[in-house]
């Protein structure tokens, strides 16, 4: 799994011939992403300060966060 400066999270399968899935929806740097404990969803933030839950099973986004502008 990675993320880039591009705004994409990608979910990798190291078979031949199977393409990695795009999440797409951040509006810039993706700074961390990871699964969670059964590995259902990905959870993602970035320069955008947003938290993306998206379910990984049916790749679509499952919940956004936005973080406040307060420090």
């Amino acid at each position: 799994m990675s993320g880039g400066a591009d705004g994409l999270v990608e979910v990798w399968n190291f078979k031949p011939q199977i393409r990695p899935f795009k999440f797409v929806g951040h509006k810039g740097q993706v700074n961390d992403v990871l699964f969670n404990a059964d590995s259902t969803k990905v959870i993602s933030c970035g320069d955008d300060r947003e938290i993306r839950i998206w379910k990984n099973s049916v790749y679509f986004l499952f919940y956004l966060e936005m973080a406040s502008t307060k420090p």
